[in-house]
């Protein structure tokens, strides 16, 4: 398809000279001739020509139509598509003088937030989007379908870039401004949007309140019903109803299955099934129901894939690790690792499927829980397929997964700022360091090298150090700074998470010069707070030997849910742990 940008330094000359409106109107039918399906070449010769003529005539709101309508044309071309926007947007001669030219312009923005996102540039879509929702705000145009084309793609970007706050005040907002005009399907989506705002936080009630909201709406269409009734389950889990969640998820399934025969099935039904699949597939795990539970997650699965097109997708790993989940509490680890490989491979497309014992690169790990998730269920799997086999190489290959989920944990925890998120990551860390412990302990007592108690030793201060950086970074950042500083690093893990996890993607470079541009802005923020960003990366804890004096001794402890671990370090040199409940004890025999 040829560019149009060739034309595009015509205009000027071509906005003189211009005597008709018959000649207007010409272009205008050759233009709509040549639009379907479009004839690049012959668009850009009759829409330069329309857009000159208003431009010489001082129309404003005819000039940004023209090269609105020229971009429609080719909307299926998004790089071709901006580059018209952004030209009209340059060559704005003034501002707008009526309501109708501030709608052209509006117009202009959304479309331009639009094509900016499916290019990958999410922060520059959200500016297009918020110089629209300026324009919306000032004129209230009735005809513009607001809901639609401007809250919803901008909260869900607010979303995205993980800024929860700023989402749910734009959710807010348009819910008690339009609620009398918008469709029930349309409110629907904003009391889900706003709904998960809550549950990404924590705040479960609240949630569940905005889900209510949803369904109560009259005229609700099925699909959003069966939407709200599944996140509504997913709170209650969440919570630790797990009766009520099955409920609703149940529910969510007997109002979304029967869409599936109609004859134009609804957008997003497949991703709404899965999610249903999902929920309920762990609560029959959780409830012993082993076959069926596989049975529900593996329909999950088939959903999720058929949903994004790929198996390199966050959906498919989350369901994979679901799969995972329940084969381990079946005592099945040998299919569990493939399903929690299977995860992985989703979440790093480099990775040998055929080879369930491959790990990823430490130096490609990203903030990512279902990578943290995947790598503690792979080691568990591990750890029993030893205990079933007596083969070390499961020993030594679930070791190395802690290592690598300590490292994951920690570029986690980076991109953690609420408070219930980092709660539930140190109530999964403390379970898993347990584990790890006693894998480092039982290797010790096989290989008689201190280095695993060292290690075991750097497992027990992993959780320890993160906490108390975790209450320094707190005290040290309040009011308006630290919000910027919190935003931009959101910002940055979403274009770090996109890179990594989308390695060929047709927008890479677009994410990398988004990435490396908000790291600039991070970087100058840092420096006006006065902090170090090197604080911020919650650097692990590195194993070494401490000099104790005659006489003294350093110990470490840690208390996990079987047995409390302690680490003697004396000045003899000699490294002792102690298991509390069992009173283990190993060292140099010679001590």
């Amino acid at each position: 398809m040829a560019k149009p940008a060739g034309y595009l330094g015509l205009i000027l000359l071509l906005c003189t000279g211009l005597r008709a409106q018959d000649s207007l109107a010409h272009w205008q039918e050759k233009a709509w001739q040549y639009a379907d399906p479009p004839v690049p070449d012959s668009l850009a010769f009759y829409y330069l020509r329309i857009a000159g003529y208003h431009r010489s005539a001082d129309e404003l709101e005819g000039f940004l139509y023209a090269y609105w309508d020229w971009q429609a044309a080719l909307f299926d071309d998004s790089p071709a598509a901006l580059e018209l926007l952004d030209t009209a947007a340059q060559r704005i001669w003034r501002k707008p003088a009526t309501p109708a030219e501030a709608e052209a312009l509006l117009w202009l923005e959304v479309n331009r937030g639009y094509h900016r996102f499916q290019l990958g540039r999410v922060t520059a879509a959200v500016e297009a989007y918020e110089r629209a929702l300026h324009l919306y705000q000032a004129h209230r145009f009735t005809d513009f379908e607001a809901l639609d084309y401007l809250y919803l793609p901008l909260g869900a970007h607010y979303t995205r870039l993980g800024d929860n706050e700023k989402a749910r005040t734009l959710y807010e907002q348009a819910i008690s401004s339009q609620s009398e005009q918008a469709a029930p399907g349309t409110l629907a989506g904003l009391y889900n949007n706003l709904g998960l705002t809550y549950w990404n936080e924590g705040r479960q009630d609240e949630a569940i309140e905005a889900y209510r909201k949803g369904w109560s709406l009259p005229g609700l269409p099925q699909e959003q019903s069966g939407l709200l009734y599944l996140s509504a389950g997913r709170s209650y889990r969440a919570m630790g109803q797990e009766g009520t969640a099955a409920a609703f998820a149940e529910k969510a399934l007997r109002t979304l299955q029967p869409l599936q025969q109609s004859e134009a099935p609804p957008e997003g039904l497949n991703d709404y099934l899965s999610g249903a699949y999902l929920l309920q597939g762990q609560l029959m795990s959780s409830g012993g129901k082993d076959e069926a539970a596989l049975k529900a997650l593996h329909k999950a699965r088939s959903f999720a894939q058929s949903a994004r097109r790929t198996e390199y997708h966050r959906s498919v790993a989350k369901v994979n690790l679901a799969i995972g989940d329940a084969l381990l509490k079946a005592r099945q680890p040998a299919p569990a690792l493939q399903a929690y490989h299977a995860a992985l491979c989703s979440l790093f497309p480099e990775l040998p499927e055929e080879k369930p014992t491959a790990l990823p690169d430490s130096t490609r790990l990203y903030g990512e829980n279902t990578i943290y998730e995947a790598l503690a269920g792979k080691a568990e799997a591990l750890a029993d397929l030893y205990r079933q086999t007596s083969d070390e190489s499961c020993l030594m290959l679930a070791y190395r997964c802690h290592q690598l989920a300590s490292q994951a944990e920690q570029e986690l925890r980076r991109w953690l700022l609420y408070e219930s998120s980092q709660i539930n990551l140190i109530a999964q860390s403390r379970a898993r360091i347990g584990h790890a412990i006693g894998l480092a302990r039982e290797l010790y007592e096989r290989t008689q090298d201190e280095q695993y108690l060292l290690q075991g030793w750097a497992f027990a201060e992993q959780l320890k150090s993160a906490v108390l950086a975790d209450a320094v970074r707190r005290h040290r950042q309040v009011g308006k700074e630290a919000r910027a500083i919190q935003r931009l690093r959101k910002q940055v893990a979403y274009f770090e998470r996109q890179l990594l996890l989308r390695p060929s993607h047709k927008n890479r470079l677009s994410w990398l010069t988004e990435r490396d541009a908000l790291k600039e802005k991070l970087r100058a923020a840092y420096e006006r707070s006065g902090q170090s960003a090197v604080m911020e990366e919650h650097r692990s804890f590195q194993p070494r030997r401490y000099t104790a004096k005659e006489g003294s001794a350093v110990i470490e402890y840690y208390v996990g849910d079987s047995a409390v671990e302690v680490f003697l370090d004396s000045f003899k040199r000699f490294l002792i742990s102690y298991r509390i409940n069992k009173f283990i004890s190993f060292c140099d025999s010679s001590k």
